[in-house]
């Protein structure tokens, strides 16, 4: 258990505070916000959908959940199956709009990841958005609606929500280490606005 009294707060440009003294693998520093119609404090990088995030009633709970969260396993990578060894790698995804409607993927891709190359792609994703599977050669989901894009609910980005090893079939051409490199070598920024222009070409 650390000393709370190591933990110092700067401001975060969207209402939140900067947690310095937790650190996560990635180099990024921890957030904590109650910048939420509730006004509870919550982790702002918690990975859970955010119906299933612990609130907490002070900045200085919400900055030790968070210590914890970065010593610990990310939930999303199933680490027993990692140590079952399964021959290719599943990777599922989801989408959620402005109003929380949301779609989903699961893609198996030829070839098994190393546990650190999981790690290395949940903390690839941007730190506050997440990712844009186009850029990494999955599809994009939020076509997937009866109502398709929709400019004033849609965006660019994506949630993973589980990497794991598995012995099922490929269900995708693309291979786990074409993917892991894909996916280290993004401009997530560059390929958001490359989705939203091209969106907004269509309207």
């Amino acid at each position: 258990m650390p000393d709370q009294s190591l933990f110092t707060y700067s401001r975060w440009r969207h209402g939140g505070w900067y947690v310095h003294g937790v650190r996560y693998a990635s180099g990024a520093i921890g957030c904590v916000s109650r910048n939420y119609e509730d006004r509870k404090w919550r982790i702002v990088c918690d990975p859970r959908p955010f119906e299933d995030r612990p609130t907490f009633k002070t900045r200085e709970e919400a900055a030790l959940a968070e210590w914890r969260l970065a010593n610990e396993e990310d939930p999303r990578i199933d680490v027993a199956s990692f140590e079952r060894a399964g021959a290719n790698t599943r990777f599922s995804y989801l989408y959620r709009d402005a109003s929380n409607y949301k779609q989903d993927e699961t893609v198996v891709l030829a070839g098994s990841l190393s546990l650190a190359q999981a790690r290395a792609i949940i903390e690839g994703t941007d730190d506050e958005d997440g990712f844009v599977p186009s850029a990494v050669g999955l599809d994009d989901l939020q076509e997937r609606a009866i109502d398709g894009w929709q400019a004033a609910q849609d965006h660019a980005f994506h949630e993973i929500t589980s990497i794991a090893l598995t012995n099922d079939a490929p269900t995708s051409p693309l291979t786990a280490l074409d993917f892991h490199s894909r996916f280290l070598g993004a401009d997530w920024p560059a390929a958001a606005r490359r989705v939203e222009a091209e969106h907004a070409g269509r309207s």
